[in-house]
Order: C-alpha cells, then sequence, then structure tokens
C-alpha cells in the first residue's frame, strides 16, 4: 500500500501545503468589511376631508416607490457622486426585501469607510426622495434607515485546513508516482539483465 510506504514523503508534503496556505492565510487576506443598509419606505397617509387613498393604497404606493428607489442604483450618475462624496470606490447590490424594504450591500476596506458610505448614501437617497416628491406632489418617507456593519475576513485557520487537506492529496498522488517510478526502474534493470 502506498500510504504505508510512503507515509513521510505524504506527511512532508501535507505539512509544508498547510504551512504555506496558513502563512498565505495571514499575509492575503486583506481585511473587509460587509456592511448592509436596511430601507423601510412609507408613504404618509392623508388625513382630513380630501382623503383620497385607502391605507392599503398608500402601502402599495410606498411599495411601488421602492422599486423605484432600487433603480436609481442603477443610475451610474447617482453612484458616482456617491462615491465621489464617500470618496471610495464602492460597489452597491440592492435588492428588495418585502414590501417597501430595501436592502443594499457593498463592502469596504475599513468600518469606518462603511459607516461614511452609509452616511453619504442616507443623505443623496433623502435628498432624492424629497426631489421626486416636490416633483410629484408625493409625499415619501424613510422612516428606517439602518447600518449592519461585520468583518468579512476568512480566519487563517481555514487556509490551513484546505491547505492540509490539498497537501494529503498531492502527497498522496506524489507517493503513487515515486511508486510507479520505482516500479518502473526496477523492471527496466531487471529486464536488461
Amino acid at each position: 500500500m502506498i500510504t504505508a510506504r510512503r507515509w513521510k514523503e505524504i506527511l512532508a508534503v501535507t505539512v509544508l501545503t498547510a504551512a504555506l496556505a496558513f502563512v498565505f492565510g495571514i499575509l492575503y487576506n486583506k481585511a473587509s468589511f460587509n456592511n448592509t443598509i436596511f430601507i423601510n419606505l412609507g408613504a404618509k397617509q392623508a388625513s382630513g376631508i380630501d382623503r383620497t387613498a385607502s391605507p392599503y393604497e398608500t402601502v402599495q404606493a410606498a411599495d411601488q416607490f421602492s422599486e423605484s428607489v432600487q433603480g436609481w442604483f442603477k443610475n451610474p450618475a447617482l453612484i458616482a457622486q456617491i462615491r465621489t462624496r464617500a470618496q471610495y470606490e464602492v460597489d452597491f447590490s440592492v435588492r428588495k426585501q418585502e414590501k417597501q424594504n430595501l436592502v443594499i450591500t457593498y463592502k469596504t476596506p475599513t468600518a469606518e469607510e462603511g459607516e461614511k458610505v452609509a452616511q453619504v448614501t442616507e443623505e443623496f437617497i433623502r435628498n432624492e426622495v424629497g426631489v421626486f416628491n416636490r416633483e410629484t406632489g408625493s409625499d415619501f418617507r424613510i422612516p428606517i434607515f439602518d447600518l449592519f456593519t461585520k468583518e468579512g475576513t476568512i480566519h487563517p485557520g481555514v487556509f490551513a485546513v484546505m491547505g492540509l487537506l490539498l497537501g494529503l492529496m498531492l502527497g498522496y498522488a506524489l507517493g503513487a508516482l515515486i511508486e510507479r517510478f520505482l516500479r518502473e526502474l526496477h523492471q527496466f534493470r531487471h529486464g536488461k539483465s
């Protein structure tokens, strides 16, 4: 059996690969932060005699408006303004979550940059909602704008475990190659005599 005869080579390759993977994890695993902004959009319901929309229609209007806000993040001019003001090349991913809610995700190298991007984004979105309301006579609001930041680096131990598994495979393959080479060499030597 290859493992029994070549255990030293397999062990050496496995340890070397795991150590290299661990060092790679420490040196090249850059710190990053995953940022998630949660936005809730609503519409102020008209009150008094001139009330024209039911509560259901108001919720429906706010839900449809959330799709419009989601579309704003496809506007290159708005994204460029946010990037310029935040002084960071952020790439947003925006999705709708249930009615009237949007989830915006992006990565930054530091938590502080994540906070700054969120502040600038909130400022721009609130401003755009204000412009939309003035131009259309609507009364949409942003009652909730929350940021959650979480460190997104991978622990170096994960790299070591992956290196360990890869090292076992490489070590076994190397052991098999050595065995085959020695067998061929043995046959070659004994075949000539």
